[in-house]
């Protein structure tokens, strides 16, 4: 005697076959799409964050420079001294 068959395989049904651990494994598989995503999405604003900074410090220096050579004489002695 044969082990009685799912219902989708037995002849005339209309279900279509059940994969096999597909749920299963499409879960594993979303999961570890949103890890990736979140590692990436961290590597991205820790790139960025160093982006700024370095835009930050460029900035406060030019603003250093502009307030050390903001009065024309003082800029006129600077290239007279060069």
């Amino acid at each position: 005697m044969t082990p009685p068959q799912p219902a989708s395989s037995r002849p005339g049904s209309s279900r279509a076959p059940a994969a096999s651990g597909g749920f299963a494994k499409n879960l594993v598989i979303e999961r570890l799409h949103q890890e990736f995503y979140e590692i990436y999405l961290e590597f991205i604003r820790k790139k960025f964050y160093q982006i700024y900074k370095i835009i930050i410090k460029k900035m406060k220096e030019n603003e250093k420079f502009i307030k050390k050579y903001k009065n024309p004489k003082k800029i006129e002695n600077f290239h007279k001294r060069n």
